[in-house]
Formats: structure tokens, C-alpha cells, sequence
């Protein structure tokens, strides 16, 4: 006999209910596991030029798992990344790339006058979970 944990949403009849759809939770399927969350800030000042700046987590995990980071805008909401934002003559590009053993995020400001300092907070979560990647 297989044994299995099926959380139902209401009104539905977690014995009988076999839409994915209709469930909150299903040991049928996979899901993600955690690992560890970080903040991270880079601050700094971007020339008129390109400037780019990155910030190493270090895992060890031996394979890519997966990632989602995120990025505070100035209202404090945070919000997905890769991100790109510009004005009239400035462009702020942000991103985040998994090796084996780390989790790299960049930002790259270019057009910016070079007197003023910025700073992007970021949080990640990172999960046990191997893509195969």
C-alpha cells in the first residue's frame, strides 16, 4: 500500500479529488525544497559611462539549483529580477546568473553623472532543487 499527503482545497473532497487544480498540496507532485535566503546590498557610485558591480553568494552545492531574487525599487516594494529600468538618458540593468557553487547578481547603471551614490538591496531565496542544468 503507497501512502501519499493530500491537502484539499474547500469545497472539494480531499479523498476523491484528483484535479491538481483543486488541491493546495498534493505529495504527488514535486515540490520546491528550501535551502537558505540572503540580503545582499551593492552600493556604489556609476560613472557617465558603464559601470557594473556584483555581489558573490557562495552555496557549495555542486549543481545550479534554482533562484528567485529580487530587488527593492525606491517605494521599498520589491520586485523580480532580471530588471531593466531607464529614463531619458540613463539605464540601470539588474540580474542574477547560478553557477555550481555560486549565485552572482549584478547591476550595471550606465549614463549616470558620477556624483551620486546608489545602493539596490536584494533578497534571494535558494532551493535545494536541481534543474538538471
Amino acid at each position: 500500500m503507497t501512502y501519499k499527503l493530500v491537502i484539499s482545497k474547500p469545497p472539494f473532497n480531499v479523498l476523491t479529488e484528483t484535479n491538481p487544480n483543486n488541491l493546495i498540496f498534493s505529495s504527488d507532485y514535486n515540490t520546491l525544497k528550501y535551502f537558505a535566503t540572503y540580503s545582499n546590498t551593492i552600493t556604489f557610485t556609476p560613472s557617465i559611462t558603464n559601470t557594473t558591480e556584483t555581489v558573490t553568494i557562495t552555496h557549495n552545492l555542486g549543481y545550479p539549483p534554482y533562484v528567485e531574487s529580487f530587488v527593492k525599487d525606491w517605494t521599498g516594494a520589491y520586485h523580480p529580477i532580471p530588471s531593466v529600468s531607464s529614463g531619458a538618458s540613463t539605464t540601470t540593468i539588474i540580474g542574477v546568473y547560478v553557477t555550481s557553487t555560486t549565485v552572482v547578481l549584478r547591476v550595471e547603471m550606465v549614463g549616470f553623472d558620477g556624483s551620486t551614490q546608489y545602493s539596490h538591496y536584494f533578497k534571494t531565496f535558494l532551493f535545494k532543487n536541481s534543474l538538471g542544468l
